[in-house]
């Protein structure tokens, strides 16, 4: 028998496709959206039922960050070191750009783009944290005093 077959097995877990947290995603995305729409007047939303609509904004806008987002960081990592993380701000406005082609937003300029963007960077960092939707990093040194 070798280590490996004496080493407890672990299953692998998908904890991002965790129906809780996709909820609260979903939230935090339909309160960042609603924010853009109410706050910034380049936004707005299309439709008899706004609230519906910014529901949909909301699931479109989770698809396209899970899909679109990661390609985006890794082709800007480059970029993103020298300009000390400016890029993320490209990679917003991208983002809501492809969601202002849809037919629930219409974003009426690049400046309400540019704003929204920062704005999103902003409320989405402030969400995330207030959620917990940002993974706790745990130190190393504390598991080991504590055995």
């Amino acid at each position: 028998m070798t280590d490996r077959d004496s080493a407890p097995r672990r299953r692998f877990r998908f904890s991002s496709l965790n129906p809780r947290a996709l909820a609260v995603r979903f939230l935090a995305n339909a309160i960042l959206i609603g924010i853009l729409v109410l706050v910034l007047p380049g936004f707005e939303v299309e439709g008899d039922r706004p609230f519906l609509s910014v529901l949909w904004l909301a699931a479109v806008f989770g698809v396209t960050t899970a899909v679109v987002g990661p390609v985006l960081a890794f082709l800007a990592l480059p970029y993103l070191l020298q300009t000390f993380g400016l890029v993320v701000i490209l990679i917003d406005v991208v983002l809501l750009g492809l969601l202002g082609l849809s037919r629930a937003l219409d974003i009426s300029s690049v400046w309400a783009l540019l704003v929204g963007a920062v704005l999103a960077a902003v409320i989405g960092f402030v969400l995330e944290n207030l959620l917990g939707l940002t993974p706790p990093v745990l130190d190393d040194t504390t598991d080991e005093a504590a055995a």
